[in-house]
């Protein structure tokens, strides 16, 4: 049986990982090797967000998102009803979201 990581276990991990030397918090990263996507630093994230390059999705339950999210973020929760676990992104309303800029 697979061994499921909950949100405040992924987030102690986070946290323990040594972050990348580069002067502060707004611009360092995780510094993880053999990563297989690139890394984001808080500042570069400010400047996509900024320039519209990029769309952030958050999946968390609506009263989550509610409480805090990254400026931007578009919530797309789960219908009421169903199970986080078995919660899969809704492509309609991602692609509603995005329109053309898939």
């Amino acid at each position: 049986m697979p061994f499921l990581l909950g949100p405040s276990t992924i987030l102690l991990v986070l946290a323990a990982a040594p972050p990348r030397d580069s002067g502060d918090i707004f611009h360092a990263t995780l510094g993880e090797t053999g990563a297989r996507t690139a890394e984001v630093s808080t500042q570069e994230l400010r400047e996509i967000l900024a320039a519209r390059s990029a769309t952030v999705f958050d999946s968390r339950p609506h009263l989550e998102y509610a409480m805090g999210h990254i400026p931007g973020a578009v919530n797309v929760a789960a219908k009421p009803g169903v199970e986080m676990a078995k919660y899969v992104s809704d492509v309609a309303e991602i692609s509603r979201v995005l329109g053309n800029r898939k």
